[in-house]
């Protein structure tokens, strides 16, 4: 029988609430962000800005969208996230109950960008999470009993007085389930009469060297330390390993070759980006569109170079770099995934690179290799 304590019924709720809840606020961030653009989302914009208090903000139509762009892309990157680690929440991880905690603050604040509702639902349901007993859950343990309610004109019954009954059948359970005592002594052979100078067993015929035989015929442990499992790794996870060190490697590259060009040539990247984009000419300055791309640059890099780590250390069996993979992946499949549909075909490699890894990272031997794996 399996000593894991049982899943509670608020654990599960709130872990289908959670996946539920994000893949509603994806789909809501792609609907916000394709809307932008249109002519009413423009107006109500500008309506907005023409009484108070959005007359006081100081800020332009132009700039407004692009906080709710920015907003709405946050809200559809933390939700993606949550709800991948809302999985993991079913297989009782505490990383993903903490990475889940870390998110849930900007989405309940990115998501009024988005209508509000339903990341604050998201969000009351990590809240959860840490409440009892799931929190017991988390932790391995049984969650306090709650103090019974008297009845009217009575009084409450002490728990001590059940414990010496509990006691005495616990007792009873375990002497039935000892096996039988061995006898305490048993004659021993005279040396040179079945034992070795040194006082060991002596060898029998087609005994392996370093094997003893019990007085039943069984034989013994071999003495010394027990090797240690060497595990073969799945082909999945190899896979998925170097597919994330091929992605990041060639999103760092490419990234890198446009900060080097903006540094290099920042007007010429400039009108590239207006070409390439629905931008007009008075849209965004040359500033700003260099200032973008070298913070998407930096932020690309940094975490291209923090996914081949972690690949690496998923390499090598870690639990926890598995999951920052998974949500890594993830994450740059919603980007990819809403580049495609913004008409840009070229980021169709980097989401099947993306898929695939999730796919092979969800197969069941990785998952039980990651479970099993010797620490390194």
């Amino acid at each position: 029988m399996s000593d894991q304590p049982v899943r509670p019924r608020q654990a599960t709720m709130s872990a289908w609430m959670i996946m539920g809840g994000s893949l509603f606020v994806v789909l809501s961030v792609f609907e916000r962000v394709s809307g932008l653009t249109s002519l009413e989302t423009r107006e109500g914009v500008e309506e907005f800005l023409a009484v108070p208090p959005g007359d006081g903000l100081g800020l332009e139509t132009g700039e407004v969208l692009d906080v709710l762009r920015v907003l709405s892309m946050t809200a559809g990157a933390c939700a993606a996230a949550m709800a991948v680690l809302g999985f993991y929440v079913l297989q009782r991880s505490r990383s993903s109950r903490v990475a889940l905690s870390l998110l849930a603050v900007p989405l309940f604040v990115t998501g009024m960008a988005v209508g509000g509702f339903v990341s604050s639902v998201v969000a009351a349901a990590v809240v959860v999470l840490w409440m009892q007993p799931t929190r017991s859950w988390f932790d391995g343990t049984e969650p306090p009993a709650r103090p019974e309610r008297p009845e009217r004109g009575g009084r409450p019954e002490r728990a001590d007085r059940a414990e010496p009954a509990e006691r005495v059948d616990r007792n009873l359970d375990r002497a039935a389930d000892a096996p039988a005592q061995r006898p305490a002594a048993e004659p021993r052979a005279w040396q040179g009469f079945g034992t070795s100078a040194a006082g060991q067993p002596a060898q029998q015929p087609g005994q392996q060297p370093g094997q003893h035989y019990q007085h039943q015929g069984q034989p013994w442990p071999p003495a010394g330390p027990p090797a240690a499992q060497d595990r073969a790794r799945p082909p999945g996870v190899v896979w998925a390993c170097v597919l994330t060190w091929v992605g990041t490697g060639l999103a760092a590259l490419g990234m890198g070759m446009a900060v080097l060009a903006v540094l290099a040539a920042p007007e010429f990247v400039t009108e590239q980006v207006r070409r390439s984009g629905d931008l007009q000419q008075g849209d965004l300055s040359s500033s700003a569109i260099r200032d973008a791309v070298l913070v998407t640059g930096i932020l690309v890099i940094v975490w291209s170079v923090l996914a081949a780590v972690a690949a690496a250390f998923a390499w090598r069996g870690a639990p926890w770099a598995r999951i920052v993979l998974v949500v890594s992946a993830s994450l740059a499949s919603v980007l990819c995934l809403a580049s495609v549909l913004l008409g840009d075909p070229l980021a169709l490699a980097p989401l099947a690179i993306c898929v695939a890894a999730l796919l092979l990272l969800a197969r069941p031997e990785a998952r039980r290799w990651f479970a099993t794996a010797p620490r390194r």
